[in-house]
């Protein structure tokens, strides 16, 4: 049994042990919050943390979450009226600050609490009018930026193969306002047609043929790069997500893309025969006729773009 499953299943003994310090968790995030003005109390119910008339909960099986995705949580969370108090209840679905837009969305899981768009934009955004695949979307935080980057002239079209992660995405865009993004109910790869897919509703859902992917549970529609922008018009901005699947995709548009002037933001740090697939997709984009470079270490990103 994991430290994480332990403490799901023994919350009342899991409270005690890091109300004593005795583990390393409690140890740790003790120095961080006080630093930051907040105390920090260990309940079978979940971490309290506490500063004037704020307060956050989150699952005790997140604890390890909480560590490595501190100031996010801190500076994220939103917080809501209760009591008399302001209060961020995390141990379930929660809404978070994206800090970009000022804009909020659902998470399912604090341990999904990432900001890797930050990284996509380094080497060039959407413009206003813009065509943008988000492959990949998620709950939808980039597709939001993006959306709200291009304006009511451009179009966002984010693909998303996972239904549970879609819901959270409809929902996302839906309380947002935006109209200016389309769902597809399924994803990019090399050619057009159906797949095996894993369904996790995490960001680990990926086609069932890539390294460490889950069992497969669902058989999902995909399209090649060119048959979307056939579908959708061509992309001016490509964002993919896509655990390892960038090197298919990108690989079965290579005639295209070699007439295109397409912008790409990719997470290149997916594993695949042991190397991280920016190794791939460099020399890829090159031969294509596109400059390519890989940087962004906290979510490492590969971009690729013709001037």
């Amino acid at each position: 049994m994991n430290t994480r499953s332990w403490i799901e299943r023994l919350p009342r003994l899991s409270s005690v042990v890091l109300r004593a310090g005795l583990t390393a968790p409690a140890r740790l995030l003790r120095p961080p919050l006080a630093a930051r003005g907040w105390r920090a109390r260990f309940t079978a119910r979940g971490v309290h943390l506490m500063r004037e008339q704020r307060e956050i909960w989150i699952r005790l099986a997140d604890i390890y979450d909480l560590l490595l995705k501190l100031d996010q949580v801190l500076d994220r969370a939103i917080f809501v009226p209760a009591a008399g108090r302001e209060v961020a209840d995390l141990r379930g679905p929660a809404r978070f600050s994206i800090k970009q837009t000022g804009d909020q969305f659902w998470l399912q899981h604090l341990a999904e609490l990432q900001d890797p768009v930050e990284g996509y934009l380094l080497r060039g955004a959407p413009v206003p009018g813009a065509r943008v695949f988000d492959a990949g979307a998620f709950c939808g935080q980039f597709a939001i930026v993006a959306a709200r980057r291009v304006g009511p002239g451009g179009t966002v079209i984010a693909f998303e193969p996972d239904a549970r992660n879609r819901e959270y995405l409809e929902r996302n865009i839906r309380e947002a306002g935006l109209t200016n993004v389309t769902i597809w109910p399924g994803g990019l790869w090399s050619e057009t047609g159906e797949v095996e897919f894993a369904a996790t509703g995490t960001r680990s859902a990926r086609v069932a043929a890539l390294e460490n992917a889950a069992p497969a549970s669902d058989r999902v529609p995909v399209l090649s790069l060119r048959d979307a922008a056939a579908r959708f018009g061509a992309p001016d901005f490509v964002k993919m997500d896509i655990e390892g699947g960038e090197v298919e995709v990108v690989a079965g548009a290579a005639d295209w893309l070699r007439e295109q002037r397409v912008r790409f933001a990719i997470a290149s740090y997916h594993m695949r025969a042991g190397r991280a697939t920016s190794t791939y997709l460099e020399p890829m984009f090159r031969a294509l006729g596109y400059q390519a470079a890989t940087g962004h270490p906290e979510h490492l990103t590969t971009w690729a773009w013709k001037d």
